[in-house]
């Protein structure tokens, strides 16, 4: 079976501490997502002309500029029948200049996974962390700012049903 993999920015440990504080007072549970991290190329396979080290090197050489984001607010959308909660990421333009350029240096090296998404289309990109992939409740106003720093991008990569990061 091949591996999945995926390329994003993780989230510090304050941040994701500041996250499922939030989500635990405001639901009273555990969030249930463990890898916090606001996705710049969704699940994708390596085609078999290329190679996780070649992956890593084009990703690595990336070079942005850092900058300081925060979440701003909640929402929601359906996939597969399931809602699925989000803090939703302020410079929606900036993430989406990084999830491009990512795009463009893998495009010919990885085929999508498109398994997980309703009509195995992969959704128009949206700066966001998910928090809850099977969400029942009702989405709250009120909703803290979390500052978050934007300094590197990571590959997760999919081993025993869980998701590490590689880089």
């Amino acid at each position: 079976m091949k591996s999945r993999y995926f390329v994003a920015i993780p989230m510090s440990p304050e941040v994701t501490m500041k996250l499922r504080e939030y989500y635990c007072h405001n639901f009273v549970a555990e969030m249930p997502v463990k890898n916090l991290h606001l996705t710049l190329m969704a699940p994708f396979f390596i085609k078999e002309n290329s190679s996780e080290k070649e992956i890593i090197e084009k990703v690595s050489k990336i070079i942005f500029k850092e900058f300081i984001s925060k979440f701003t607010s909640l929402g929601c959308f359906e996939q597969k029948g399931r809602k699925i909660l989000y803090a939703r990421a302020e410079l929606e333009n900036e993430f989406l200049k990084l999830a491009e350029r990512v795009r463009e240096v893998l495009i010919n090296l990885v085929e999508m996974d498109l398994s997980p998404y309703t009509d195995s289309i992969v959704p128009s990109f949206k700066a966001h962390v998910t928090l809850d992939y099977d969400f029942k409740d009702v989405v709250p106003e009120n909703f803290l700012e979390i500052s978050f720093p934007v300094e590197k991008m990571v590959i997760f990569k999919e081993e025993n049903g869980e998701w590490n990061i590689i880089t």
